[in-house]
């Protein structure tokens, strides 16, 4: 199972966690998360940003 924090991604305060069988499912939740709760984040994101939130995802996805 792999497992990836909100706080990890530099929100601190915000307790949630995604988990998944695979890193693709975890982003997708994250992402999913993001879009509610911390949709200032996601706005006017373009693709560079895009890959670099993918890749400080995929570095922080931790295995439980």
């Amino acid at each position: 199972m792999k497992k990836l924090t909100c706080n990890s991604l530099g929100h601190e305060d915000c307790p949630f966690e995604a988990t998944g069988e695979d890193k693709q499912e975890v982003i997708n939740k994250i992402y999913a998360h993001a879009e509610v709760v911390h949709p200032e984040d996601l706005k006017d994101m373009d693709d560079e940003k895009k890959q670099m939130l993918d890749d400080k995802m995929n570095a922080a996805i931790t295995e439980e």
